[in-house]
């Protein structure tokens, strides 16, 4: 039986098992699957965002979605500087 991660402080053994072949359960509880569901959406709006900004970057003329709204069309060089920059951020 596979769980999420979970030790057994009884015996001190995980309880994350290798399955001999052809077996496949998993078993994950509610919490569990909760934080799995959280952590995919976390993953995929920052994975959106840093394709927004690396668009802007580039030159994408989504510039009134950005930055205030200041620039409608592409952004300036200093933004698209900074809409590079804030991917490492």
């Amino acid at each position: 039986m596979i769980s999420c991660g979970h030790i057994d402080s009884a015996t001190k053994h995980s309880a994350v098992e290798v399955l001999p072949a052809g077996k496949s359960e998993f078993t994950c509880p509610p919490v569990c699957l909760r934080s799995v569901i959280a952590a995919i959406a976390f993953v995929t709006l920052i994975g959106l965002l840093v394709l927004f900004q690396l668009s802007l970057a580039f030159g994408a003329p989504w510039g009134r979605f950005a930055w205030g709204g200041q620039h409608p069309g592409v952004l300036p060089l200093g933004s698209r500087i900074a809409s590079g920059v804030s991917i490492l951020i």
